[in-house]
């Protein structure tokens, strides 16, 4: 078990620390930029203007690997 002590503020950056994960011997830092939520409702409204052309997903196998589906 790997036990660590962060601060909740990163000097000289304008976030928060949002999660930290170990996994094997690395370690990820999730960081969340103080204006996410700003950030947020800015791909919430593309989301919401791509709403009436977007087809549901039945299963899975519809999903082609490696495709990039580019929406602007």
């Amino acid at each position: 078990m790997t036990v660590m002590s962060l601060p909740p503020m990163v000097p000289d950056f304008e976030g928060e620390i949002s999660h930290v994960v170990v996994a094997g011997n690395e370690t990820l830092i999730f960081i969340k930029p103080s204006n996410w939520q700003r950030e947020w409702d800015k791909i919430d409204a593309m989301l919401q203007d791509l709403k009436s052309s977007l087809q549901k997903i039945i299963s899975f196998s519809e999903v082609k690997s490696g495709i990039l589906f580019n929406f602007i």
